[in-house]
């Protein structure tokens, strides 16, 4: 169904990243997850071209999620990115847009809605 599409998923919570990544696997996405921004860079400046869409967490060690998005966003501008996070205030006042970031999700996000998010972009890219 969908596995030509590969998620990348970055998260400091590793539980989180194991439970996201077994289950959209399971729906047939091809997933690769990481628990350190660094690590998600790393991947993407090998692996750019095969990336669909980007899902990160906004608070995080070394950078954060808009960091990341961020600095994504200015090598690879057409790559859907969807930040989740437990402090939505926190981005009050930033150009999600201009970071890259489509959509931002509140945690705890339940799995139906990072779905229908995936989904929605995946649709259109």
């Amino acid at each position: 169904m969908h596995a030509s599409k590969k998620v990348i998923l970055v998260d400091d919570e590793s539980d989180l990243v194991d439970l996201w990544q077994t289950i959209l696997v399971k729906l047939g996405y091809d997933v690769v997850g990481f628990n350190t921004p660094s690590g998600a860079l790393d991947y993407f400046n090998t692996e750019r071209d095969s990336m669909d869409i980007l899902i990160t967490d906004f608070t995080m060690p070394e950078i954060s999620g808009l960091q990341l998005a961020r600095h994504i966003h200015d090598i690879q501008k057409n790559l859907p990115v969807i930040i989740c996070t437990g402090y939505s205030e926190k981005l009050d006042g930033i150009d999600l847009e201009k970071n890259g970031i489509r959509k931002v999700l509140v945690k705890p996000v339940k799995m139906k809605t990072l779905v229908d998010a995936i989904e929605e972009f995946l649709l259109v890219y």
